[in-house]
């Protein structure tokens, strides 16, 4: 809600939607970095390159926020994804 709902509502506009789009990435990856660091996980994040995962999910949560103009579309791929990845992981 708070990165696509209302940073990237308010920040995005045509001539520079990618830009915004990798900021808020940058971003959405930086409020991972409590939750790696409580787990000791977060050495192993970027050592392993898995932050890159974040980064390209958020990319791909606004792209279909920009294109559906519905917060719901990404919020229902994050529940996907974080099934998936419960289920399998």
């Amino acid at each position: 809600m708070v990165f696509r709902g209302w940073l990237l509502n308010v920040t995005i506009c045509e001539n520079r939607k990618w830009f915004y789009i990798i900021i808020n990435a940058a971003m959405f990856l930086t409020i991972h970095f409590p939750i790696w660091i409580y787990s000791g996980n977060f050495i192993g994040y970027f050592t392993s390159l898995q932050f890159i995962e974040v980064m390209v999910l958020s990319a791909i949560f606004s792209t279909t926020f920009i294109k559906s103009r519905s917060i719901f579309v990404p919020i229902i791929l994050h529940m996907y994804y974080d099934l998936l990845v419960f289920m399998f992981i």
